[in-house]
């Protein structure tokens, strides 16, 4: 049988398959949110789960301040994406994004029959917001996906280079703030989406809360794009045990405060102990740091002392590396200045 014309060109996106002792290539989150084992009291799972996840929704509506009738719940904010484009996107229409980011945009949008567009960050990993809507006009881009904190820079898109954004182009401009937990909140455009028919954010249970294994996400949309989101969103999509997941990891807010502060200061520590050895490093507001050297092979010599993290293959090479644990971190850095040595 032959595949889709539209995703020859594509390649898997593979994780690490032998996962290694210290892994810090997938932007996981290194402690455990739940003290004892997940209980899941009552739970009919004989039946399908609450397809509109009520109960969830206003656990998160009252976390973020925001009105749950406009917050639709899914498998991570990966299925949040692929849906908006779904709904949204016809074949051909153009999908338009920036350059590096989140690879799997470019999938969704091809294998969703659109094409996929972007526009390469400056020379400080800075989106020019100028150009950026010049070039979204003249292409007329259907649909405009910025990450902010971006992967894999870490850098911040400035809230009201996003705002003009949804204000002087005709597209839908979706915000995925997978990382803005780990960032200042007064940068997230989520209220903002009250006041912007176009603008939908996209945020997950991935990072800050540690539950990548249970994919949780969700999206917050205006009323004017709801409706149409919940013609094509499917029946049951979020599964009863992650549901439950979710509300008992919001009931305690004073455990993603204290972890999120702890990653903070790693990262800074982490931050500097790279530079000290002569790294390039792009300050970050995610979970991770953006480093630039001159070997092509460091992640290959880092697999020797069984740390993974995640290379890009440009010129001059570029890593992504997850901030991990203190322990983690020094044992990071004790492998890094052997190979540099």
């Amino acid at each position: 049988m032959r595949e889709k014309n539209a995703i020859q060109s594509l390649t898997p996106y593979i994780p690490t398959q032998n996962r290694p002792a210290i892994k810090l290539d997938a932007n996981e989150s290194n402690a455990y949110l739940f003290d004892s084992t997940i209980t899941f009291d009552n739970m009919a799972i004989h039946l399908y789960p609450d397809s509109n996840a009520k109960a969830l929704r206003r656990a998160i509506a009252s976390f973020h301040g925001l009105d749950a009738d406009n917050i639709v719940v899914g498998n991570g904010s990966s299925e949040m994406i692929d849906l908006m484009i779904k709904t949204f996107v016809e074949p051909s229409e153009v999908v338009l994004s920036m350059a590096p980011t989140f690879s799997m945009y470019e999938k969704f949008s091809v294998t969703n029959g659109a094409t996929f567009n972007s526009v390469s960050l400056d020379d400080n990993y800075d989106l020019n917001v100028r150009d950026f809507i010049t070039y979204a006009k003249h292409v007329n881009a259907t649909l405009i996906i910025l990450c902010s904190p971006n992967n894999p820079t870490g850098k911040l898109i400035p809230r009201a280079d996003i705002l003009k954004v949804a204000r002087e182009t005709d597209a839908i401009v979706l915000v995925d703030e997978a990382y803005m937990d780990f960032s200042d909140e007064a940068s997230s455009v989520k209220h903002a989406v009250a006041k912007y028919d176009n603008l939908v954010v996209t945020r997950t249970f991935s990072k800050a809360f540690a539950m990548a294994g249970a994919r949780l996400g969700f999206m917050v949309l205006p009323d004017a794009l709801k409706p149409s989101v919940m013609k094509v969103k499917p029946p049951y999509n979020l599964n009863s045990f992650t549901q439950a997941a979710g509300l008992q990891a919001l009931k305690d807010p004073s455990w993603f405060h204290a972890h999120k502060e702890s990653m903070i200061k790693r990262r800074r520590a982490l931050d500097g102990a790279l530079r000290e050895m002569g790294f390039t490093v792009i300050e970050s507001d995610a979970n991770f740091l953006y480093v630039i050297c001159n070997d092509e092979t460091l992640g290959e010599k880092l697999l020797a002392y069984d740390i993974a993290i995640r290379a890009f293959g440009t010129t001059p090479a570029s890593y992504r590396i997850t901030v991990g644990t203190s322990e983690e971190n020094q044992q990071l850095i004790k492998a890094l200045k052997e190979v540099l040595s």
